[in-house]
C-alpha cells in the first residue's frame, strides 16, 4: 500500500533518530529536575545493597542524569549514552513503584524510554549530532 503523504518519507531515516534522541533527552532533563526538587527525600531513601545515599551521592545522581540529558540532546557519544539510558529505563521500569521519590514517572514511561534508547543504539544519532558517521 502506498503512503498517503509520500513527500515527507525521505526525511524519515535522517530526522527520526533526532526526534527520538530529543525525546529521550527531554525525559532525562525532567527527571534530573525532579531529582533536584526532591533531593532531600532521595537522600534519605534506603535502597537495597546501597542503603541511604546521603546528599553527596544524590548530587552525583542529579549530575549524571543531567549529563545524560545534555549528551543525548547534543548527540555526543549517542550509542554509548543510549545503552546507559536503556539500562536506566529498565531500572526505572523495575523500581518505579517502590521508590516514587526517585522515579518520577509511571512504569510504562520507563519501558518506552528503554525502547527508544535501544532504537538509538540501532539507528545512531541521526541529524544535527556531534557523532561522526564512520
Amino acid at each position: 500500500m502506498e503512503s498517503l503523504i509520500p513527500q515527507i518519507l525521505f526525511l524519515g531515516p535522517v530526522f527520526a533518530p533526532l526526534v527520538i534522541r530529543l525525546a529521550a533527552a527531554i525525559f532525562y532533563a525532567f527527571l534530573a529536575l525532579h531529582l533536584y526538587r526532591n533531593r532531600a527525600s532521595v537522600a534519605n531513601d534506603s535502597f537495597p545493597l546501597v542503603g541511604t545515599l546521603g546528599m553527596p551521592w544524590t548530587w552525583i545522581c542529579i549530575g549524571l542524569t543531567a549529563l545524560v540529558a545534555v549528551l543525548l540532546a547534543l548527540g555526543a557519544w549517542t550509542q554509548v549514552v543510549a545503552i546507559v539510558s536503556a539500562l536506566g529505563g529498565l531500572k526505572g521500569w523495575i523500581f518505579a513503584k517502590r521508590y516514587p521519590s526517585v522515579f518520577a514517572y509511571d512504569r510504562m514511561a520507563y519501558f518506552l524510554l528503554a525502547v527508544l534508547c535501544i532504537l538509538l543504539v540501532i539507528m545512531g544519532a541521526g541529524a544535527f549530532a556531534l557523532d561522526k558517521p564512520y
